[in-house]
């Protein structure tokens, strides 16, 4: 049985997004075990958790809005359902409005995406003034524009003092000044955004890194 997404759109934006979502719970399940670790670690300072905590108020915001978009009871389940999970936990306790107004922006500016006049030189967000100074850094604000720009709306995000875009092949984690993305040394393929991603997708990675690197070894002989 198919199901049709909740939002009218083109096969293409199905994929991205559905590739998008895979990413998200890549990525909340890095930055889960990031922030069990500072609160292990560090039970007494909240400072440790704070980056963590951050960075997941946007990750839920992002897999509801995609789920939402996608169809909650159709192909966007997976991601709706993941959002709706951690939407509950004590990390968000004060987060909970936030992603809430979150999602309803990111699900009707995707709707009116035809008549924002989104083009190829860019558009506003309107995520800049969400969070205050203390809430959300720089690099944090970046990430989250340019992922509503690149995966959310599709369009290309023309950022400073970067190169070619590229993704992690686990998380998703865009390529930016402070994030360079290094590849696989078996395969030179899959490229990654730290030592934790690509650690975690090595169980997955392994066969095809494997069948890679011999299919690159045998062009070269």
């Amino acid at each position: 049985m198919s199901f049709m997404p909740a939002v009218p759109m083109t096969a293409d934006e199905m994929t991205r997004l559905r590739k998008s979502g895979r990413w998200l719970l890549n990525h909340a399940k890095k930055h889960m075990e990031l922030l069990d670790e500072a609160h292990r670690d560090h039970a007494d300072g909240i400072e440790h958790t704070h980056p963590n905590r951050m960075t997941l108020w946007y990750n839920v915001a992002q897999l509801r809005a995609v789920g939402e978009v996608l169809g909650s009871d159709g192909i966007g389940r997976p991601f709706t359902t993941r959002g709706e999970q951690l939407a509950v936990l004590p990390f968000m306790e004060h987060g909970r409005e936030f992603v809430d107004e979150c999602v309803t922006r990111l699900i009707n500016m995707f709707r009116d995406r035809h008549e924002l006049e989104v083009t190829r030189h860019g558009a506003k967000s309107g995520y800049e003034h969400e969070l205050t100074e203390e809430q959300a850094d720089p690099q944090l604000r970046r990430d989250y524009i340019a992922w509503t720009h690149e995966q959310f709306w599709g369009i290309p995000f023309m950022m400073e003092g970067v190169g070619p875009k590229q993704n992690c092949t686990f998380c998703g984690a865009r390529s930016q000044p402070h994030r360079v993305l290094k590849a696989c040394g078996g395969c030179k393929v899959a490229i990654y955004c730290d030592k934790r991603c690509q650690t975690m997708h090595r169980k997955e990675h392994k066969a095809e890194c494997k069948a890679k690197a011999e299919e690159t070894k045998a062009e070269e002989a």
